[in-house]
């Protein structure tokens, strides 16, 4: 909407923007860099942020490393100290003997730990992975230091909050660019409970000529475009000292108070005095009617989703750090669409899914472990048990839900009645069609082995404790190059291909080798008997 106001000599090109969201991200960042000495506390030590005007309660916290470049990681330990003196390790002994240059790392609750490997620019819950570390004082005793951010969530954010890094080896150095702080403050998301407010954007003139300098701007709500009558105003003038205007052009939020909640009309009024705290406000007319966009965050509101019992379910939207955008229908965080990475089924807290029925995390997130490597997770459940898991099903007009494929948490799968994974096989889609050879020799070049996945690949994820039985890659990528796959580190995987094809030419090769075979002794037999014959009549003769 734009409107040019007039009056005493100033006119106003207003424009009234998308409102912003109630519980926008508060980010505290470093002043300086960090130079991690050989050997030794780094410089400062520790780094301080000092939080003003942050959340009283700490809702969702998550720390981000900026610029981390060092020689030798795994001598990186790195301790975080709340305002409270509470403290976390954020990482410690973790990586591999590659360089780091310019890592960007993010820590947040529900991430996948750091590993023993080379690490990449991602997000990451807080990882120590050698145990007790001693850091030097000033800093808290290691072995009173959680490990999860989990146990600052309802802590103040105002204070002085330090880092604590620490090289606990010789010969490698490092640096870290800067270090931030982002929290959220906590978000009533219930029908009808909401404090929004818009972006007022204008163009102030004078005469004719654009405004430059700082300026005051008085708002007031009004039931009436017109009347100034008593009871007509809604809440209080808000007033902002100190805006600046360049060439007129100037921008400020303005909160809503109570006025979205009610259903008649209303309008704003605007007064400007220039320069700031010069003289006294010259209201501009007419005022101007508030359009229903900065209300529509109510209509949203009527979008809950149920749960099989009827209850209301939250559905919460989440961004890379595990914090919630957009929930129970209500935008909660500006930022969506491009922010947005997950959806988590149930109340939401700093873990994806949260604390939900069974105290199970359920939700669907992306994850990006390396640049260019992007995973689409889906999480049901947070153990590896056959009770866990997702299903694929149909539901009849009685709401009743029938399971036709079946996923479990302990790796299992199913589809009942059996049944397979379709492959394209008519031979009209197909050219440069060559029967199998010497199949049997190739699978009997394979050989199979029992053994057990190292800690970390099962602490990863990709692999299961316990026996097991398989083949080895390096022998499979001989034989069956096709076969073998690889991920962002170089670890290969096997995944068999038309397995079934080159079990019937197997089949067929050893039909083929025994028929010769037993052709070859039939011909034996038929000469034998052949002889025998000739013996048996030469006898006779005599």
């Amino acid at each position: 909407m734009h409107t040019r106001l007039k009056h005493f000599g100033f006119s106003l090109l207003a424009t009234f923007a998308a409102f912003a969201g109630l519980a926008s991200a508060q980010v505290y960042t470093s002043s300086g860099a960090i130079t991690i000495n050989d050997s030794g506390p780094a410089n400062p030590y520790p780094s301080v942020i000092n939080v003003t005007n942050g959340p009283t309660s700490i809702a969702r916290l998550s720390v981000r490393i900026n610029g981390l470049t060092h020689t030798f990681s795994p001598d990186i330990d790195v301790m975080l100290v709340a305002p409270g003196g509470q403290s976390v390790i954020l990482m410690s002994d973790a990586g591999n003997s590659s360089n780091l240059t310019g890592v960007n790392l993010t820590f947040a609750d529900g991430f996948p730990q750091l590993a023993i490997a080379q690490i990449a620019s991602g997000t990451y819950a807080c990882t120590n992975l050698q145990g007790s570390e001693q850091f030097a004082p000033p800093a808290p005793i290691a072995s009173n230091t959680q490990t999860s951010l989990a146990s600052l969530m309802g802590t103040n954010a105002n204070g002085a909050w330090s880092l604590f890094v620490l090289d606990d080896a010789d010969l490698d150095s490092g640096s870290i660019q800067s270090w931030s702080l982002e929290f959220n403050a906590a978000a009533t998301v219930a029908q009808g409970s909401i404090d929004t407010a818009f972006t007022y954007q204008g163009r102030l003139e004078n005469n004719g000529a654009p405004v430059n300098g700082p300026i005051d701007v008085r708002y007031q709500f009004w039931t009436d475009s017109i009347s100034a009558a008593q009871g007509s105003t809604i809440g209080p003038p808000l007033i902002a000292t100190g805006v600046q205007a360049v060439d007129g052009l100037f921008s400020l939020d303005v909160p809503l108070v109570d006025a979205a909640k009610r259903a008649n009309a209303l309008y704003l009024e605007v007064a400007v005095r220039v320069p700031s705290g010069s003289g006294d406000f010259v209201p501009l007319s007419p005022r101007q009617r508030i359009a229903p966009t900065p209300q529509s965050s109510y209509a949203l509101a009527a979008s809950s989703l149920l749960a099989s019992d009827g209850s209301p379910l939250d559905v919460v939207v989440t961004d890379a750090a595990g914090l919630a955008r957009f929930a129970n229908g209500l935008l909660i965080e500006s930022g969506l669409p491009d922010s947005a990475v997950g959806i988590a089924f149930g109340p939401f807290s700093s873990q994806i899914g949260g604390s939900v029925e069974g105290t199970d995390p359920v939700g669907i997130f992306r994850y990006n472990p390396a640049d260019d490597v992007s995973f689409l997770r889906f999480c049901a459940g947070d153990l590896p048990s056959a009770q866990d898991g997702f299903q694929f099903g149909i539901r009849n007009a009685a709401g009743i839900f029938t399971p036709q494929i079946v996923f479990l948490s302990n790796g299992t799968a199913l589809k009942p009645g059996g049944g397979s994974w379709s492959v394209l096989s008519d031979p009209r889609a197909k050219h440069d069609i060559t029967p199998l050879s010497n199949t049997l020799d190739r699978l009997l070049n394979l050989r199979g082995y029992s053994y057990e996945y190292n800690t970390d690949m099962i602490e990863q994820g990709i692999a299961l404790p316990g026996r097991q039985i398989g083949l080895m890659a390096d022998e499979v990528e001989r034989i069956f190059p096709d076969w073998i796959s690889r991920d962002e580190h170089g670890t290969r995987f096997v995944t068999e291909r038309s397995t079934t094809a080159l079990m019937v030419e197997a089949l067929r090769d050893l039909r083929t080798e025994k028929d010769r075979e037993l052709a070859a002794k039939q011909a034996e037999i038929e000469n034998l008997k052949a002889r025998l014959d000739r013996l048996e009549a030469a006898l006779i003769a005599k």
